[in-house]
């Protein structure tokens, strides 16, 4: 019996190991503080993080000790720009051509994701005007300058749609885009569900590869137990 409670002990701990979704990472010491900072904003650009400023906690070697230490890392974008402690990021955008010249400061800020934020300390910044003098009710791409604090200024493409280009995103997000939202309920398989499900595989793959060795020494036992017993039965009989 000691065998098949060696393998069930065993079997408890692959599952608890396996079933289990936190991960423990070892914690990283640099070398250095500005290796460190250089190491943690490539992690943040890895991450997709929008631009911007944001702190993190580190340690590093310094004189043979350990430092602990919070530091400013920034991520920056396509379109952003620093002047002195201040920096602002904008995307590009597309406007209909009823909207040109009918839009608000507002709008324009929602439309481009425009954000600006002092580099010291992360705190967002204010976006004061844009200039939208050159954009024209006329299907097309044109500048459009974002102006923050202490003249702080980036530049965003802005394309102005053509009418039948709308006309035909309409048709398709009502036909053909509603047509695929269906299928994509009904059976489309999304990366998500494909991890779950070889996550669920592998865990049953691991207990199956566990449980059988058990199985089979629990066959072999009665099996042999069954022997033993016809032997001794057949010793036994007069």
């Amino acid at each position: 019996m000691k065998p098949i409670i060696s393998r069930f002990v065993l079997f408890l701990f692959f599952f608890f190991i396996f079933s289990s979704t936190k991960i423990v990472l070892a914690e990283t010491i640099y070398p250095s503080e500005e290796q460190a900072k250089v190491e943690e904003t490539t992690k943040l650009v890895a991450q997709q993080t929008k631009p911007g400023t944001y702190p993190v906690s580190i340690k590093f070697k310094q004189n043979n000790q350990v430092i602990e230490k919070e530091i400013r890392c920034t991520v920056i974008g396509e379109n952003t720009k620093e002047k002195g402690q201040y920096a602002i990021n904008a995307d590009a955008t597309q406007i209909t051509p009823n909207q040109v010249g009918h839009l608000t400061l507002k709008e324009w800020l929602a439309l481009t994701n425009a954000y600006a934020w002092n580099i010291r300390t992360g705190d967002s910044a204010p976006i004061l005007r844009v200039h939208e003098q050159e954009i024209q009710a006329q299907p097309g791409n044109y500048a459009l300058t974002i102006e923050a604090i202490d003249g702080l200024v980036t530049e965003v493409n802005v394309e102005v749609l053509d009418t039948t280009k709308i006309k035909m995103q309409h048709f398709y997000q009502k036909n053909i885009g509603d047509w695929s939202e269906t299928y994509a309920d009904k059976g489309a398989i999304t990366w998500s569900h494909f991890e779950t499900q070889a996550v669920v595989l592998i865990q049953i793959t691991l207990l199956l590869l566990l449980f059988l060795p058990l199985l089979c020494l629990v066959i072999q036992y009665l099996m042999t137990s069954k022997l033993v017993k016809q032997v001794v039965h057949l010793v036994m009989k007069p």
